[in-house]
């Protein structure tokens, strides 16, 4: 590899694409999850990581057969054992940008 190069991601995947007569290829690699404290338990450590998915407090209380009640709790203890205040502010810390 020259310098300056960037290896490629273990699992990228091309799809190749028509629209509209023009052919294009798109190009896809998953995001590693970030590593999570300890501190949190197995639940927590689920809900965390559905959060970081983007789901909802209603959407992980489908998924997890629980109630929103008890993932809100969940959440606010993620919160605090993290020492954010928000789902963005816990994203950032997690990505490194808050520590």
């Amino acid at each position: 590899m020259a310098a300056g190069e960037v290896p490629a991601p273990v699992d990228l995947h091309a799809t190749a694409l028509q629209w509209k007569g023009e052919r294009y290829v798109v190009l896809s690699f998953a995001i590693p999850r970030p590593a999570l404290p300890a501190t949190l338990s197995l639940a927590e450590t689920e809900v965390a990581h559905l959060v970081l998915d983007g789901l909802s407090n209603a959407e992980i209380a489908r998924k997890r057969r629980s109630s929103p009640h008890t993932v809100a709790n969940q959440v606010s203890t993620i919160f605090r054992k993290l020492g954010v205040r928000s789902r963005s502010e816990m994203a950032a810390f997690l990505s490194g940008a808050g520590r």
